[in-house]
């Protein structure tokens, strides 16, 4: 199969992340390069290519090349929304200028994730260009709303059967070579404390009164300190599950600063390492208000979730994660790593599905932040290991 990757256009793909780096899509304007996309891929050659809104004015991409029927499918996602660009002073490039410098290809996206998206689609090119069959199916999926809640994009696709293969592989990594088979979950809360308003006065007054924001406070010490009960998982070693208290806070009392607050409601992030359930640490944490209301019989709390998404694995001795390791030393003389993943992810609607999704392509630590980039090599590869992974995977016929 190695033959065949002179078919593979590596300058190509490079300048393909520059385009699409150029085309702005922070999170809710993703419709121009959804529709770039899906010129780019008519222009190749997928079939079945439509664009799909699970949100009015935010359209998905799907296309494929249809195999004969005999072989794995296999999902190739990416995402198109992005981040801001924040506070442009920061940056010493053009956010969305596409500037090659010293052999890293800098913009806002170019690491998360307009490099792997390059490389995906110049891999359906060059399996096109090969004239080869492929036995099963290879499906470009490219989405809206990862950075957010994925319900919209990668999770409408799922549950309304536009993604049904047996595996997938999102771009997405902090260093090239890891191959991340596990996501951590997340749980989150919304405690509200209710209080007993007053006019604030001198002390005999104001003891009338029951500061929420107080009795908050109070749930908010504890809580700081649970120790969630959770088993190691060998991806996840030194990392415990952890409770974020007070990520948003606010307390109700009117527009004047001279009354007691009898209201005040807290968001608190739970995180999941794989094999916790989510149910455990919402009764701990239940536990431990009922604890800090047996101690002042003042604290008046309710708890609401507002979300949650368990962690997600797949099998260490998954064929795709085989597949993805043998063609990474092929292509770069270097052994991948298998990893686990900190944090949740949009595998989280692959695996729930059955399907076996991995985080796996170029990468680093720079998305998110000012001078975002990714190196133009790791590109060229990446293109050259989806390629063969491609055809081993999927099977080729003859």
């Amino acid at each position: 199969m190695e033959d065949l990757l002179k078919y593979v256009d590596v300058d190509g793909a490079v300048g393909l992340c520059q385009e699409l780096v150029r085309i702005p899509s922070p999170i809710g304007s993703e419709k121009a390069v959804a529709e770039f996309l899906a010129d780019t891929m008519k222009r190749i050659g997928l079939k079945g290519i439509e664009l799909v809104e699970g949100e009015k004015g935010r359209p998905n991409v799907v296309g494929k090349i249809p195999g004969s029927g005999g072989g794995r499918s296999l999902n190739f996602y990416g995402h198109m929304d992005s981040e801001y660009v924040g506070e442009k002073s920061f940056w010493k490039v053009a956010p969305y200028g596409g500037e090659i410098i010293d052999g890293k290809l800098y913009g806002r996206a170019s690491k998360d994730m307009r490099a792997g998206i390059a490389a995906f689609l110049k891999t359906a090119e060059a399996i096109i260009r090969s004239g080869v069959k492929l036995k099963g199916d290879l499906q470009l999926s490219f989405c809206v709303d990862e950075e957010t809640a994925g319900d919209k994009g990668l999770g409408y696709l799922v549950e309304n059967g536009y993604v049904r293969t047996e595996a997938s592989v999102q771009s997405e990594t902090y260093s090239f070579g890891d191959i991340m088979v596990a996501d951590a979950g997340f749980l989150w809360l919304e405690i509200k404390t209710e209080g007993a308003s007053v006019h604030c006065q001198l002390e005999s007054e104001r003891k009338r009164g029951i500061n929420a924001v107080e009795k908050m406070a109070k749930i908010i010490l504890a809580l700081k300190d649970l120790r969630l009960e959770y088993r190691e998982h060998p991806l996840f070693q030194g990392m415990k599950p952890v409770v974020t208290p007070g990520t948003t806070i606010a307390s109700r009392v009117g527009e004047h600063p001279n009354v007691v607050p009898e209201v005040c409601t807290a968001t608190f992030d739970v995180r999941l390492v794989p094999g916790q359930k989510a149910d455990d640490a919402l009764a701990a944490i239940a536990g431990v208000i009922e604890r800090v209301r047996a101690e002042d019989g003042e604290v008046h709390a309710k708890i609401r979730e507002i979300g949650r998404r368990e962690s997600t694995e797949i099998p260490l001795d998954d064929p795709i994660i085989q597949v993805a390791a043998r063609n990474f030393e092929k292509v770069t003389g270097k052994k991948a790593k298998v990893v686990g993943h900190e944090m949740t992810s949009d595998n989280f609607w692959l695996r729930r599905a059955g399907i076996r999704a991995i985080h796996f392509g170029p990468g680093n630590l720079t998305a998110h932040k000012p001078n975002e980039y990714i190196d133009v090599l790791e590109i060229k590869q990446a293109t050259k290991i989806y390629t063969l992974m491609a055809l081993e995977y999927i099977g080729v016929e003859g």
